[in-house]
């Protein structure tokens, strides 16, 4: 258990997991989401790439792709790289 006198642990815990590399310091929630989120970086760019020229082109926000139904179908489309929760969220 680590603590500060603020309360906040985020920084120090994020300075002791990748600077002294002390994994058992992640937690179970921020260990699930880091490991969906790894991607090939060519194929990540690629859909970087489209979504982008999809945004601009039917001239929609960016924020389009935080919206319940789009989550849902990013999470076929790509599965593993967003939970469920977050795709039903709303």
């Amino acid at each position: 258990r680590i603590s500060t006198n603020n309360g906040s642990t985020s920084t120090l815990r994020r300075h002791l997991i990748l600077k002294h590399k002390l994994k058992d310091l992640i937690l179970p929630n921020i260990k699930t989401k880091r490991s969906t989120l790894s991607m090939d970086p060519i194929r990540k760019q690629q859909l970087h790439n489209l979504s982008v020229d999809c945004i601009v082109r039917d001239s929609r926000t960016f924020n389009d792709f935080e919206k319940p139904g789009i989550k849902r179908l990013l999470q076929e489309f790509i599965p593993g790289k967003l939970s469920k929760s977050d795709a039903s969220a709303s």
